[in-house]
């Protein structure tokens, strides 16, 4: 068990910390998790548009392809083209989707196969334009030379004449099956066309002047027969090849989709599923993290709370001057118990000071008694030393008088002739007179300082005088 305080809610903290990182850790997994699958989902949905398109761009290009063969516009050519690379554009970017998402599970060789489609496409078109052209100059020959067969029979017969008539009638027939043939390519026309020329060559071959049309019947049979295997061929690629192709093309496409809806049926079901596991395992560490707190926070209360407010409650009384019958926790050897032992060493410092304050205050009252005392003594002190200085102030006026009677005679003396010795003598005499005059003047100084009359003066002097009579004076 941790007995600091501290370390206990350290130790608190780190649990904390824990679940907490824990959560975090199982929510940024999950939120990763649940993300690249939404990635993948919005990928797969992407993928399945792309599908989607190629499926009606390839429809498109049925349609376009159709309306070449019936009008052979080059706007068709162009939109044709257009939405050809439109379709090969994403073709390839749904191949690098399948090339980079590793989860997307369909097979490459399906898409390698569109490609081929869709090239083999291509190239038929082109194939179709080929024969397109094939077919348009082949009926302007044609064209040209049903006109050719009608000015020819002009030329051979007189206008009006039957013969002229018969031809041209038979002419118009077999450019009425020509036309018929071009609106609509069927084996009826066909024969039909057949039958109009073996019926204009019968004509001709009984006819001697009509026998210069015979060559030209002929090679308006071939070309026409020509027409028929170009136009045959042009329409075989867009009605079976072509068309093959682009079922084909449809057909993998479907099967592509079928694996890609497959495959987002599967990512949104995992979804679900770790969207549940993530709810669950959410809720589990929720109700794990409730009850850590919940637990903790009983701990806090029960070690640190409680026992704080309980000594809180001590040092209120105690801060009052009361007395408090026990103090709880002291048993305690964290920062708690501390502060317990605190508290009662707090308890016992109020007892001491109390004893304290007792002694002072007797002290106090044995303090005011001695001060009278001292005040009394005090007086008596300052009358003593008033009268003492009444004794030196007059001591020093009547010793001053026979001093100054002294030091008078002195100085008359020194006004007599004396030897040299005597003179010598009475200076001595005179000073000592002056040392002792100035002892009176500093015993009134006191005096007069004891008294709070005293005043500095400040005379001039002569320091070798001053020197000289010390001299003098220790001689």
């Amino acid at each position: 068990m941790i007995r600091s305080l501290y370390g206990q809610v350290i130790f608190v903290l780190l649990i904390l910390a824990v679940v907490f990182l824990t959560q975090l850790w199982l929510s940024r997994d999950s939120l990763i998790t649940f993300t690249e699958n939404q990635k993948s989902i919005s990928q797969t949905y992407d993928n399945l548009g792309l599908v989607y398109e190629l499926e009606r761009d390839v429809i498109d290009l049925q349609r376009n392809l159709l309306i070449y063969k019936e009008t052979a516009s080059d706007i068709s050519v162009q939109r044709f083209y257009t939405i050809m690379e439109r379709v090969e554009n994403k073709l390839d970017v749904f191949h690098q989707h399948v090339a980079v998402d590793t989860r997307l599970k369909v097979d490459r060789k399906l898409i390698t196969r569109m490609e081929g489609h869709l090239n083999d496409y291509q190239d038929n078109f082109t194939s179709v334009i080929n024969g397109r052209s094939k077919r348009e100059e082949i009926i302007i020959e044609i064209t040209q030379q049903l006109n050719d067969l009608g000015e020819q029979g002009k030329a051979l017969h007189k206008k009006g004449s039957n013969q002229l008539i018969e031809i041209q009638l038979r002419i118009s027939l077999l450019s009425k099956s020509f036309k018929d043939y071009l609106i609509s390519p069927d084996g009826e026309f066909i024969d039909k066309f057949k039958l109009e020329s073996a019926s204009l060559k019968s004509f001709i071959s009984s006819d001697r002047k009509s026998k210069p049309l015979l060559k030209l019947n002929n090679k308006l049979k071939k070309r026409f027969i020509r027409l028929t295997h170009v136009t045959r061929g042009y329409i075989y690629l867009v009605n079976v090849v072509m068309a093959g192709s682009a079922s084909e093309f449809l057909y993998l496409s479907d099967k592509i989709r079928k694996e890609v809806e497959f495959e987002k049926d599967e990512l949104i079901a995992e979804t679900q599923k770790s969207t549940e596991s993530i709810r669950v395992n959410n809720n589990a560490m929720a109700v794990v993290s409730i009850l850590i707190i919940l637990i903790i926070a009983w701990f806090l209360s029960k070690r640190i709370l409680l026992p704080i407010e309980g000594i809180t409650d001590v040092f209120r009384v105690l801060a009052k001057g009361d007395e408090v019958d026990s103090i709880p926790s002291t048993d305690r050897t964290d920062e708690v118990g501390d502060l317990a032992k605190a508290a009662a060493v707090f308890h016992e410092k109020n007892k001491q000071t109390h004893e304290l304050l007792e002694r002072s205050q007797d002290m106090i009252a044995n303090q005011e008694v001695m001060n009278i005392q001292l005040e009394q003594e005090k007086d008596k002190a300052e009358a003593a030393a008033q009268s003492k200085s009444m004794f030196l102030a007059n001591m020093s006026h009547e010793i001053r008088t026979p001093m100054n009677g002294i030091v008078g005679l002195v100085d008359l003396v020194l006004t007599t002739d004396l030897t040299t010795k005597q003179k010598k003598y009475v200076n001595r005499i005179a000073y000592s007179g002056q040392i002792m005059m100035n002892v009176i003047n500093d015993i009134l100084d006191f005096s007069k300082i004891e008294a709070g009359k005293m005043e500095m003066e400040r005379v001039d002097f002569e320091i070798n005088a001053v020197i000289e009579n010390l001299i003098s004076a220790m001689i």
